[in-house]
């Protein structure tokens, strides 16, 4: 349901000078309640549904599931520079 989407994406706060996102111009969200060491939940699902893809995409390499930030909604004219995290 896009009301239920909406309602739970929340503003991302961006210290002062973090050049990432370009979020003075085009704020983004954080899409759902993601905490990766819940289990049952949006992480987990998000891990379920896409390790076999990512899996595929690096030529078959098993993947093990360490860190998930979260889902990230970019508006118009975000933009995410290249960074190493």
């Amino acid at each position: 349901d896009t009301t239920q989407q909406q309602q739970q994406q929340q503003p991302e706060l961006w210290p002062v000078g973090n050049t990432y996102t370009n979020q003075w111009a085009s704020s983004t969200h954080m899409v759902g309640n993601i905490h990766q060491h819940d289990r049952g939940n949006l992480a987990t699902e998000v891990v379920t549904t896409t390790q076999d893809i990512l899996e595929a995409w690096i030529g078959g390499q098993p993947l093990v599931p360490t860190s998930l930030y979260g889902i990230r909604k970019y508006t118009t004219k975000s933009v995410l520079a290249p960074h190493v995290d």
